[in-house]
């Protein structure tokens, strides 16, 4: 009897979009954690939002990621849509690895790495996360909001160097190794340097102080 139990669970949690009366379809075996709600940062004409969410298998099976859409504030259209490639562009394994075939084992953890453009001076007070999962020709998906913070939110560094010579490099983007670098923190994943920047020196190979 005990053999059976996973199969009898995983055709509970994924043969149902049947739902008692009254109820709403039975939501996906999935937790989703955005750790840190994002602030907007202007450049290059748009705001961007960059911040990531944490996807936890609970199924007793494998599930396929079919998309995730992003929605601000009320809005009834997605301000962002990502399915297939461009999804699987945007994960990493707890371990590093990148699954190109875009599943997420059972009992596994992923980080979906979000860097998302909106038009220049958007001010959504909150983004909801809509991530659905696919189990054979099943689908059930899951909502998870988070709150953006103010703008004022973000430090603001002024010029800390002194003379020439100095050059920016290595800004906050997607990809980039600084947003996608992994480190356990007091027990939890965290990203340190999200918004990090180097700021390298050429002074032809004289003595750099700043």
């Amino acid at each position: 009897m005990s053999l059976r139990l996973p199969i009898a669970l995983t055709c509970s949690l994924l043969a149902l979009p049947a739902v008692a009366s009254g109820q709403g379809p039975f939501p996906a075996p999935i937790g989703v954690r955005i750790p840190v709600p994002p602030t907007p940062v202007e450049g290059m004409g748009q705001t961007w939002l960059g911040y990531e969410l944490h996807l936890s298998n609970f199924a007793p099976v494998a599930v396929s990621l079919a998309g995730i859409e992003v929605f601000a504030d009320q809005g009834s259209a997605p301000v962002a849509t990502w399915s297939g490639s461009e999804l699987q562009a945007m994960r990493l394994g707890a371990a590093g690895q990148v699954d190109s075939a875009n599943t997420l084992a059972r009992g596994g953890f992923d980080v979906v790495f979000v860097w998302l453009p909106l038009p220049a001076g958007s001010r959504p007070a909150s983004l909801r996360h809509v991530v659905t999962v696919r189990a054979g020709t099943t689908e059930l998906a899951i909502d998870a909001a988070v709150p953006v913070n103010p703008p004022s939110a973000a430090p603001v560094f002024g010029p800390p160097l002194k003379g020439d010579g100095w050059i920016a490099a290595f800004g906050p983007a997607d990809p980039n190794g600084h947003q996608r670098t992994i480190l356990p923190t007091h027990g939890r994943a965290a990203i340190v340097q999200r918004c990090d920047r180097l700021l390298p020196a050429d002074r032809g190979g004289a003595p750099v102080r700043g």
